[in-house]
């Protein structure tokens, strides 16, 4: 693990200790997963517009679903909203900004 690691570790246990911690458990995330998610997420960001432009499109083709797809940049709207929660999960830094993104 290198130091950049240790220190973003630390910065979980600052004012929301407890949250952070609890959560990070909840994953099952600890030291090592952080800092593979850190080593992967340039890959796997690169994937999610594709994604995203899949997952939309198979979701519009769904009577129950397509309603709630329409509208002014309903759908622009909601893939950026996925890629920003994406790239916060996937920098593996679960730190006070993370809590407070998630916590909206």
């Amino acid at each position: 693990m290198t130091s950049a690691d240790h220190r973003a570790m630390r910065s979980y246990r600052n004012e929301s200790d407890a949250d952070i911690l609890g959560r990070l458990e909840y994953l099952g995330l600890d030291d090592m997963s952080c800092a593979a998610l850190r080593r992967v997420a340039p890959l796997l960001t690169a994937a999610i517009p594709g994604i995203l432009d899949r997952f939309y499109d198979h979701n519009r083709r769904f009577a129950e679903i397509a309603p709630m797809l329409r509208g002014d940049g309903k759908v622009e709207m909601l893939k950026r909203a996925q890629v920003g929660h994406w790239q916060r999960m996937l920098s593996g830094n679960y730190d006070a900004g993370y809590q407070q993104a998630v916590d909206g």
